[in-house]
Parts: C-alpha cells; structure tokens; sequence
C-alpha cells in the first residue's frame, strides 16, 4: 500500500469518526428513565392530592421530535368542584338540620331551616371556591415541583425539545384537565440559576382545556372507542372487553389526547379452560384502536395533519394486572387512509405505540 492511499485512508477514517453524529434520542425512540421520572411524579401527585397513588395513574412517554409526555390519569383523585361543591352541600344540610330545635312546630322548623340555609349560601360558595382552589394550587406545586427538578434529569432532550404535563381531573370536573407545558432550555436556566424561581414558573405555560371542542368532534371521538373498546364478540378475541371509559382533550401543538380505561373479564366458557390460557389480546386492542382512528379520526377537522391522534391505553386486565400503552397516529396520515390513499397495513406501520417503561 503506497503511502498516499495510507494517508487518504486515515483521513477519511478521521473525518468520518468526526462527523459520525452520537446515536440521538430520537434515534433511539426511547428515554430509558421514565420510570424514574414517572415514580417521582406520582409521589408528587400523591402529597398533591393527600390520598393514595401510584405510579400507574402515570404514564410518562418520549415522542420523537416533540419532548416528554406525562399523562396524569387522576379521574379517580383530582376531585372537581362540583364534586367538592355537593360533599360541601351534603356536609350544609346535616348541619342545618342538626341545628334547628326539635321542640319547635313543623312550620317553625320549615322557616327556620329555610333562614339558616339563605345564610349559609353565601359562606357556602366561598368556601367551596377557596377549596377548590387550595386542591389546584397543591396540583400547581407538584407540576412546578417535578418539571422544575426531576423532569429529564438527565439531560437528554435538546433545548428547542418540550415537557408537557396533562393532568385529567375527575369524570364531573370542568375544566377537564389542566396542561403545563415548558420548553427544555427553560428548564435548564432554571437548573443552571440563570433565572430566578417566579420567572421559571411564568415560563411554564398552563392551560385549562375542555373536554368538548366547538364542534364537539373530540367528545363525540371519545364516545366511539368507549362504545368500540366496550364491545364482546366472541368471534373476535379470546376474551370480551367488561367495559371502557374513555375522555378526550386538545393539547395545542400535540393535538387529540384521549385516555381509555379498559377493563376484561373472559367469557364463561373461559373458565372451565386453564387458567394460563385465558390471556388479553393487547395487539388486537392496539389493531381496534388504530382502525377506529383511521375510520372516524378525519371527523377531528381541527386536528392539524403535522399533529397526532394520541389514545393512552389504561387496561386492567384478569390476569396480568394494569397496562399501558400509548398509541400515536399522525393526523396526515389518517386522511391519507380516508382518501384510500395508504391501506391499513401501512397506516398500522406509520403508528406510533410505546409501552410502560
């Protein structure tokens, strides 16, 4: 070997490891400390709220190109206030009641009853507005608390990269959910004591977002997978879906976010076969997901087609416990499938669906 190829060998060699980029997280699909960071905000969530939580009412995700998604399911903790209003009326009345004197006659009590409740109605609505307050203010904390100082820890996403944080409030509740959002690069000012504490937490944007939309395609959406993932055909799978609930939000930027819980019992016949062979065909949960978004998804016309159709998979299943899984659909590509342009196969193929990490 003559030494002029040696040389331009070595060079190419050296430009090459120069240039050769480090495989980057979008490469990799994955954030291997989710289940880190999804603990962390649980526990968070669970002093937030002083009751009991655990980390999968938490799904925390990587979305290519996008950031860090956190998904809080707390139908079932975040209370609304039109839940805490009722519980403050029920609490009311049994204090009226127990307050007026029984040894009066039934039309005194009647008029005094009604003079107590006219002056507890202004008291009433004060209190249930300062209660409710005080559960969204911890709510705000614990959010600020974890994206402030535990949120990509370890440094993984790019400065232009974004955290998000929804937050589902309880089933009654208006707004429906509440959406914190910060970019990466304040995160790391804050991190780093570039800003003060105030300016981090006035970078964080957040949202209170309904669960209709102005056509109320989203709810309307929301309605077909509870009524799709709640359907028994035996001929279908190997066990029925027991039931579904299913709400939807807009997320600006990320698009439709839908979370379905979805619980499955085996059919009858099932139990007399053994236990071992009565499992919960999740691929064919993901399938019926993916085609009901490619059949009515188009209906979301507010839906940009650079935004996606994002449905997280809550499945308490018989045998094995909870799992989740989220499963992303570009909206191009779902009017790309209405127009019969792709075939299910490859809209199938162009989803996205990440697994509890």
């Amino acid at each position: 070997m003559n030494r002029n190829l040696l040389m331009n060998l070595t060079c190419m060699i050296l430009i090459a490891l120069t240039i050769s980029p480090v495989v980057s997280l979008a490469q990799e699909q994955s954030y291997p400390d989710i289940g880190v960071m999804n603990g962390i905000l649980a526990e968070l969530m669970k002093d937030a709220n002083r009751d009991e939580y655990n980390s999968s009412d938490v799904f925390g995700s990587y979305l290519p190109g996008s950031g860090l998604l956190f998904v809080v399911n707390s139908s079932d903790g975040i209370v609304s206030a039109g839940f805490l209003a009722r519980k403050i009326a029920l609490e009311t009345k049994v204090r009226v009641l127990a307050s007026i004197d029984s040894s009066l006659s039934m039309g005194d009590r009647l008029g005094a009853r009604k003079d107590s409740l006219n002056q507890l109605v202004e008291s009433f609505g004060k209190k249930t507005e300062e209660s409710s307050k005080q559960i969204m203010d911890r709510l705000d904390q614990a959010i600020m608390k974890f994206l402030g100082s535990y949120a990509d820890a370890e440094n993984k996403l790019t400065s232009a990269q974004t955290v998000s944080v929804v937050v589902f409030l309880s089933g009654d509740s208006q707004p429906a959910a509440r959406l914190y959002n910060v970019s990466k690069k304040n995160i790391t000012d804050y991190r780093t004591g570039a800003v003060a504490e105030n300016i981090f937490r006035h970078s964080v944007q957040v949202t209170d977002v309904e669960e209709t939309d102005e056509d109320n395609s989203i709810s309307i959406m929301a309605t077909i997978l509870e009524k799709s993932l709640s359907e028994k055909n035996s001929s279908d799978r190997d066990v029925s879906f027991g039931g579904a609930d299913s709400r939807g939000v807009y997320v600006k930027g990320l698009g439709a976010l839908f979370v379905c819980s979805v619980s499955d019992m085996p059919y009858v016949s099932d139990f007399s076969r053994s236990v071992d062979t009565v499992k919960f065909n999740t691929g064919k949960l993901k399938d019926k997901v993916i085609l009901e978004l490619g059949t009515y998804g188009s209906s979301l016309r507010s839906i940009r087609k650079d935004e996606s159709i994002l449905v997280l998979l809550k499945v308490n299943n018989f045998m094995e416990g909870e799992q989740s899984k989220l499963v992303s659909v570009k909206k191009g590509d779902i009017d790309l499938y209405t127009r019969n342009e792709i075939d299910f196969n490859t809209l199938k193929s162009r989803s996205t669906v990440i697994e509890n990490q």
